[in-house]
């Protein structure tokens, strides 16, 4: 996912939204008559098959978490660029250089000043946190609040200070204000906890607020605690992935320590140790591969992606991209109306230091022949959850796919392309604030529709990859699906595809929620 734009992280800690169904235009609620179901727009000649999708699927997840410009990730990109290539694509490659941070090691343990330490589980680290010397940081273990409100202690110095943390509820339905939906009433969870929503705390883009003040003040390393979220959502979180670089070495540890955790730092009289070994690789190299199939006119659908991400739902876009690219490329060129243009951004998982918008500026011609967008993200996926008694499990159900558009020619038409296949729950709206790597295009006004979905594992670097957790078939239909929407908008000109522009819906507060725990 992308950096959420920023009125949208400054709605406030307090924040829950109510759309307003009464505003939408009739046109926007309204899917294409004359359009066809995908199922039966989709030449099956063409297509590449389920196996050889899942194929590419368990081999990427073979090659580990593909955090930015890690040997992985660059496995991943050499890749794409030889499928597209090899499918006739044209293709180029746009290199940056930026100091990667590789985290290698984890520990923690404590016990009474003077006597022996046990060890504590660690359910992650703060992604490009400080980081501590092969051996770690031995120190007095002090209570510093919640995560959301520091208080750095007076006894900061040469401690390592303990925060709570708790992760707010999130309303998924109050992201949009729906279009449309598919299965016909289809409505979005009204809540979920899920450890991807870090993303969307207010303040919390840069780091969570008051570690650098903790960091200033002479604490030695950091340790948060999840209060809310079971020890298994709460493992391998990749989070929060959107930080620069930071001076505090900070680790992560699950619910089932918190409570043992705090007491020990509020009484006073334990020592902790803590290690966060990491490497620095100075002036590492990491790509952004564009692969162009010309049409019979300059004007481009650009269908756009990123390569890096800690398992195989974020990012498995490129592999859709490949299969979408393959699928136009078995056509005459004289069947394509428009050129396609596909985009696989790096430095999505270090915007920092390598924003995955970078190729925009670079490629002026792209933007300005532009009248479409179709941005995908995150195929595939089982809905899991914490349920009732706390145990992270699967619902039955596949996650939510999020079609956001600010243009109801986009909207009819992914509507419409849904029509006929296994690609639900689709739900098709206006967000509040546009979210993933199809925000900075919608922001240029080109008609975009940024599809993604949020599963509670999107940001998980679990050692499978998350792998258990892929719907095959969903992730097929979408594919489908996805393939059929681009058809329709090959076909249709500029002024159709935009249809009508609706603004950013508003955000309305509620009192009586409070996104952060005391």
């Amino acid at each position: 996912m992308g950096l959420l734009r920023k009125r949208f992280l400054k709605l406030g800690a307090s924040a829950s939204f109510i759309p307003a169904f009464s505003t939408l235009p009739v046109d926007a609620r309204t899917v294409l008559a004359a359009q066809r179901p995908a199922a039966q727009r989709i030449h099956r000649e063409f297509t590449v098959t389920p196996n050889q999708v899942q194929s590419w699927i368990e081999w990427m997840s073979s090659q580990g978490p593909r955090y930015t410009g890690n040997p992985a990730h660059v496995n991943y990109i050499n890749f794409l660029h030889n499928e597209f290539e090899a499918a006739g694509l044209l293709t180029q490659t746009y290199q940056y250089k930026f100091s990667r941070w590789d985290a290698n090691s984890t520990a923690l343990s404590m016990g009474p000043t003077g006597g022996a330490s046990s060890p504590v589980t660690v359910s992650s680290y703060y992604v490009r946190s400080g980081q501590t010397p092969a051996g770690g940081v031995t120190a007095p273990l002090t209570y510093g609040g919640t995560a959301d409100a520091i208080v750095v202690p007076t006894n900061a110095n040469g401690s390592i200070v303990y925060l709570d943390f708790a992760m707010p509820p999130l309303s998924l339905a109050a992201l949009f204000v729906p279009f449309g939906t598919y299965p016909t009433g289809t409505v979005a969870p009204t809540e979920i906890n899920a450890g991807f929503s870090f993303i969307f705390l207010p303040g919390f883009v840069s780091e969570v607020p008051g570690m650098g003040e903790l960091s200033s003040a002479g604490a030695l390393g950091a340790i948060v605690g999840w209060t809310n979220i079971s020890d298994a959502q709460a493992a391998y979180q990749y989070q929060p992935f959107t930080i620069a670089r930071g001076e505090l070495p900070t680790l992560f540890v699950p619910q089932s320590q918190t409570s043992m955790v705090r007491e020990l730092a509020l009484a006073g009289g334990t020592t902790a140790s803590l290690t966060l070994d990491a490497t620095i690789y100075e002036n590492a190299t990491t790509e952004t591969l564009i692969a162009t199939l010309p049409g019979m006119s300059a004007e481009t659908i650009i269908i756009n992606t990123h390569t890096d991400g800690p398992n195989v739902f974020e990012e498995n876009g490129g592999v859709a991209l490949l299969s979408i690219a393959r699928y136009f490329a078995r056509m005459p060129k004289s069947a394509r109306q428009k050129t396609l243009v596909f985009v696989m951004a790096t430095g999505h998982m270090d915007e920092p230091d390598v924003p995955s918008g970078m190729w925009i500026a670079q490629r002026p011609d792209i933007i300005a022949n532009a009248v479409a967008c179709v941005t995908i993200e995150h195929l595939g996926c089982q809905q899991w959850l914490d349920n009732a008694s706390g145990t992270y499990a699967y619902t039955g159900s596949n996650d939510y796919g999020f079609a956001q558009t600010q243009n109801t020619g986009i909207a009819n038409s992914i509507l419409a392309a849904v029509q006929g296949t296994g690609a639900e729950p689709t739900v098709c709206g206006n967000p509040v604030a546009f979210f993933g790597l199809g925000e900075a295009l919608n922001a240029l006004n080109i008609p975009t529709n940024g599809f993604i979905l949020g599963p509670a594992y999107l940001l998980t670097g679990s050692p499978n990859g998350e792998i258990d957790k892929m719907n095959f078939e969903y992730m097929y239909a979408q594919i489908d699906a996805l393939t059929a929407h681009i058809s329709a908008l090959d076909g249709m000109t500029a002024s159709e595809i935009a249809g009508t522009r609706v603004p950013v819906p508003s955000a309305i507060r509620h009192p009586r929620r409070r996104m952060m725990s005391p």
